[in-house]
């Protein structure tokens, strides 16, 4: 069940909503759960950016993504090509209210049907 807030300052109005995902399962779990696991809070968000593969510090072969979560630590993302797990990257958001270009790490990689992923990935 979502949690909706409403943030209201000089410049804008900003409606944020954060997602609780409930364990479903009836088994013990055994290790860390994924709420345990994050050191920050995450946003759900829609919005374009730009990948960039960083091998030695220099940027190429761009592709677009979408972003779909993002948190002070890490950021969810769909990529329209797969990607490996531990490789690095530069990623770029700009939009009329966020401004971000740093480096990420890919945790986690998820295959879609469309011959694409969805991704988590570390900043650092």
């Amino acid at each position: 069940m979502p949690n909706k807030q409403i943030l209201r300052s000089d410049l804008y109005l900003v409606e944020t909503m954060r997602f609780e995902n409930p364990l479903t399962s009836t088994q013990p779990q055994t290790g860390p759960t994924a709420q345990d696991r994050r050191r920050s809070a995450r946003e759900m968000r829609r919005l374009d950016a730009w990948l960039s593969n960083s091998t030695n510090g220099v940027m190429k072969q761009q592709q677009q993504v979408v972003v779909t979560s993002l948190s002070m630590h890490g950021v969810g993302f769909v990529a329209p090509k797969p990607l490996q797990i531990g490789e690095s990257h530069w990623i770029v958001i700009a939009n009329d209210r966020l401004h971000l270009s740093t480096r990420l790490r890919v945790v986690t990689v998820r295959p879609s049907s469309d011959g694409g992923c969805e991704v988590g990935g570390e900043f650092f």
